[in-house]
């Protein structure tokens, strides 16, 4: 065979070589590929069937007259002190994450924080026994709901004043709307314990649920077909079809069940419940709201603790 088919069937075979090559590296880096995604499944699955996905809460504790930061993936808890207020009860945060307000059943002020360095601002004579808070739907006010009178406060963040209220039963906690934001909700302690159900354009009571003894908060899931109440006297979170006005669902949670917070995605719900696991702690529920389950439970949130917000 001549020099130049020699050197002609050479090449071919260092082609084919690097083909193989070339193959076996493509094959060698799917694999680890599809081994570092898998791993990354496993890492994920737990907060995402959860619905976590990394998130952090902040809750109102009223024992420690402090707010407990709670990593929901990590399943940690911190806590920074609120000054300048007494029993923290209901918090809120402003639209731009800048400003922290913590509202107290022990006082009726307003404490007002940064929200990043954690220290008190200024304190504000507000009402006589804040429990709960919610902000209108053009957040150019923060509604405080009160204990004592049963009143709902409007309360100006631009001045830091009350600017008006609204009568409307004898002993309120939480408050939320609905997503037309036609109707607002809130617990009645007293009164056999009950949500009332408010025309939010009238500011006028419309009708009132019975739902058990002692409810403190309300949570309207984003489709705006239920809402949840914590129900502490009876130790369960109940669901109320808004159509119908009736409970369709309990959930036995034991404790003194506080705060129902919703997630985004409707499939995940927050309680904060106390004397969980022992009298002087409080522990975070985690409620898959598909299935009426309780499917987590974070302890060590302290004594008292009360409402709860996203913090991102």
């Amino acid at each position: 065979m001549g020099m130049i088919g020699e050197g002609a069937m050479l090449k071919q075979k260092l082609a084919e070589e690097e083909t193989m090559m070339g193959h076996r590296e493509f094959v060698r880096l799917g694999t680890l590929g599809a081994i570092v995604a898998f791993g990354l499944l496993l890492l994920l699955a737990p907060a995402q069937a959860a619905g976590l996905h990394g998130q952090t809460l902040y809750v109102a504790v009223g024992g420690e007259n402090a707010i407990a930061v709670v990593d929901l993936a990590a399943k940690t808890v911190e806590r920074f002190p609120v000054e300048g207020g007494k029993e923290p009860h209901a918090v809120a945060l402003s639209p731009d994450r800048k400003t922290l307000y913590v509202g107290n059943t022990g006082d009726g002020k307003v404490v007002i924080l940064d929200a990043v360095t954690k220290k008190t601002l200024r304190v504000v004579e507000a009402a006589n026994s804040v429990c709960g808070m919610a902000w209108s739907d053009d957040r150019q006010s923060l509604y405080l709901t009160d204990m004592k009178d049963g009143r709902i406060y409007q309360f100006n963040p631009t001045s830091e004043a009350v600017i008006g209220s609204i009568p409307v039963a004898e002993s309120l906690c939480g408050l939320d709307f609905a997503r037309d934001r036609k109707k607002a909700f809130t617990g009645n302690m007293i009164a056999g314990g009950q949500v009332v159900v408010l025309d939010w354009e009238t500011k006028k009571v419309i009708e009132k649920i019975p739902v058990g003894t002692m409810p403190h908060h309300v949570g309207v899931t984003p489709d705006g077909k239920s809402l949840y109440v914590s129900v502490g006297g009876e130790g369960l979170v109940a669901k109320i079809d808004l159509t119908t006005g009736k409970i369709v669902e309990k959930i036995a949670t034991g404790g003194d069940p506080h705060a129902v917070l919703i997630a985004p995605d409707g499939r995940t719900g927050y309680v904060t419940v106390r004397g969980k696991p022992q009298a002087e702690d409080s522990s975070i529920f985690v409620l898959d709201l598909e299935s009426s389950k309780i499917v987590d439970q974070i302890s060590g949130i302290g004594p008292r603790a009360c409402d709860v917000i996203f913090a991102q």
